[in-house]
């Protein structure tokens, strides 16, 4: 049990990383540059998979009727509310002094979709 959220917290940091240091294009930044440390990307990662784990299976079972009639759209929409909630925790709740910066609305649609198969992906391996 441990080890699968330990391992699924370094997904998530790895993740998060490559994305905010070498895709900008998909619109997830953390500011500024220079605060990026190993500490704080594992930081990020663990808060990260409290919002994915957690909260998204908490929020996927309240509106599970809606997810019934609306495919997949509802989980879609579960991943955004996830992101924008997780930069706003990031941003004014916790004590990290760094900014996570979201992009456009598409940006994060885009983001949400390439986070999921990433977790998805590295997850099986």
């Amino acid at each position: 049990m441990i080890n699968k959220i330990l391992s699924s917290i370094l997904i998530n940091a790895f993740v998060i990383y490559v994305i905010a240091r070498y895709i900008p294009e998909l619109g997830f930044s953390i500011e500024p540059k220079s605060a990026i440390t190993l500490e704080l990307i594992f930081a990020l990662g663990a808060t990260f998979w409290v919002f994915d784990e957690v909260i998204k299976r908490l929020l996927k079972a309240l509106v599970f009727p809606l997810m019934l009639l609306m495919s997949g759209l509802m989980s879609i929409i579960i991943n955004i509310g996830i992101f924008y909630l997780y930069a706003y925790t990031v941003n004014d709740i916790l004590p990290l002094e760094i900014e996570i910066v979201l992009g456009t609305f598409l940006q994060v649609v885009i983001l949400s979709i390439v986070v999921s198969i990433a977790n998805l992906l590295l997850k099986k391996l």
